[in-house]
């Protein structure tokens, strides 16, 4: 992701809508077409030759200090064991969600998901702590008259 000045960010609000690669790109069906002429199902328990190199190329790339991966087959699965290894990292339970976050519909994931259409107070696995989205364009501190002038 990009400013208006170029600047370069991590998006870290991609959600399911947002991280498409397109529509039957000629590339991204072959490369599927190819994986299931090979293995169809894929998980962490049957690991396949894509998910061995890929996760030394993470590796490697993160550096010596990361020499594990977990692959998950979601979002809301990844998020899910995000919340657990920062739980039992930290020893602490309460957590902090974005409004209008959809983090997943199942366990912990589904306890910090902060859309009224998607959420229930039903069976919530956390305690969390709603909170407003930081934006520097339309914070409250009104930023965006800032960043306009120096534009």
């Amino acid at each position: 992701m990009f400013d208006h000045k170029g600047n370069r960010y991590l998006d870290l609000i991609a959600g399911i809508s947002t991280v498409s690669i397109g529509h039957a790109h000629p590339a991204i069906t072959k490369a599927i077409a190819d994986q299931a002429d090979k293995l169809m199902h894929t998980t962490p328990i049957y690991l396949t030759e894509w998910q061995g190199l890929y996760s030394k190329a993470l590796c490697d790339e993160l550096g010596p200090e990361y020499d594990q991966v977990f692959l998950c087959n979601s979002g809301s699965e990844a998020n899910d064991m995000a919340l657990l290894l920062a739980r039992l990292f930290t020893g602490q339970n309460k957590l902090f969600s974005l409004r209008n976050g959809y983090h997943g519909l199942v366990g912990n994931s589904k306890s910090v998901t902060n859309v009224g259409t998607w959420n229930t107070n039903f069976n919530n696995t956390q305690e969390f702590e709603k909170l407003a989205w930081p934006s520097t364009y339309r914070g409250v501190m009104k930023t965006t008259e800032l960043l306009l002038k120096d534009a």
